[in-house]
């Protein structure tokens, strides 16, 4: 903010930064009155900046406040924030089937249609393990499927073209209740 320590020692915020009114007052208050540091961030609309702030009493009633501008990081934040809700939508809602797994191989989440089209939900296959023996129930098969799986994802790794999956999966078994009998939810062929 291009403020000079000589300008802004022993001097109010208010003055310093040319606002009507100190800020955070709410804040500065229970300082005076408890002695004890504070700090928190907060927004200064009159200067469209974010700030992290630490006060803590130096003598009496004088206090000694330190703004940091994180206005960057808040903006960042703030993009972060917009674009992991543009991913929870565009996931949630996706016509195609997905789940996402950490690096241990504990699913994460799996989207609406990656149950309506398998019938499993996260509690059904919380690991990936898990989703291959329900998939691919044939421990050969399975083993065949992972090796496939495996050396596709280790010859592409820095590779974005899409992976064909000419696999065959099996589906959770539904019980349709209006009708009171068993439904395949979908098959997945070559």
């Amino acid at each position: 903010l291009g403020v000079k320590r000589q300008f802004a020692v022993g001097r109010e915020v208010r003055a310093i930064f040319g606002l009507d009114q100190a800020p955070n007052l709410d804040v500065d208050v229970p300082l005076l009155e408890t002695g004890q540091p504070v700090a928190f961030e907060t927004a200064i609309p009159e200067l469209g900046r974010h700030f992290r702030v630490s006060a803590f009493q130096l003598r009496d009633e004088c206090f000694v406040t330190i703004f940091q501008d994180v206005t960057d990081i808040w903006v960042a934040r703030q993009a972060e924030e917009r674009s992991a809700l543009r991913f929870r939508e565009l996931f949630g809602f996706s016509p195609l089937p997905m789940g996402y797994m950490d690096q241990q191989g504990r699913i994460l989440d799996l989207n609406r249609r990656f149950t309506e089209l398998f019938g499993y939900t996260i509690e059904d296959i919380p690991t990936l393990d898990d989703w291959r023996e329900k998939a691919y129930p044939d421990p050969a098969y399975r083993r065949e499927v992972v090796a496939q799986w495996d050396a596709t994802l280790d010859s592409r790794r820095d590779d974005a073209r899409e992976i064909a999956d000419d696999l065959i999966a099996r589906v959770k078994e539904h019980v349709d209740e209006r009708h009171d009998e068993a439904v395949l939810v979908a098959e997945v062929v070559p």
